[in-house]
């Protein structure tokens, strides 16, 4: 059973609804970031290949949409979950045997993701009631102690997976 400490501090604020509204208010800024369409420089020959992408600022495990290749074989066009290597690089899980240089990336259902973060903006403690109890659902196993001891990347990570819940990924 969770204390009142760990869902409040002594002036009474509920603290572990502030760190998810900044959590939201984060996520919305990295929605509001991503690019409509990032330009791929390189697919490389290899099992997963890695995609050159200048500054994409993808989150580890974002789902995306490629699309325009022509030049890697087999293609890499459609719907994969990208693992972030560096601030210019992601891999996805595509055996290439020949490396590829063209095509776009785009994160998948941007669109939505952008509207909730227009919400988001507007009322980010409402959100955050919201996001609190999809992350609940998410994950039933974790006590209100664990959550509230989480990181801030952790939170940030589960905060992007319910933008895609609420954006309807």
């Amino acid at each position: 059973m969770a204390t009142y400490t760990e869902l409040f501090d002594l002036a009474g604020n509920n603290t572990l609804l502030d760190k998810v509204a900044t959590a939201i208010t984060i996520a919305a800024e990295i929605v509001v970031n991503e690019a409509n369409s990032l330009k791929i420089t390189s697919a490389s020959a290899a099992n997963p290949t890695v995609i050159t992408i200048p500054d994409h600022g993808l989150l580890d495990g974002a789902k995306v949409v490629i699309a325009g290749d022509t030049t890697a074989t087999p293609t890499i066009n459609g719907t994969h979950v990208a693992t972030v290597l560096t601030a210019n690089t992601i891999s996805i899980p595509v055996n290439v045997t020949i490396a590829g240089s063209d095509g776009t990336v785009t994160r998948e259902n941007h669109a939505n993701r952008a509207l909730w973060a227009k919400t988001a903006f507007t009322d980010p403690k409402g959100q955050s009631q919201a996001f609190w109890y999809a992350m609940l659902a998410a994950n039933k196993g974790a006590s209100v102690a664990t959550i509230t001891a989480a990181t801030d990347s952790s939170i940030q990570n589960n905060v992007d997976a319910v933008v895609d819940i609420f954006a309807g990924v």
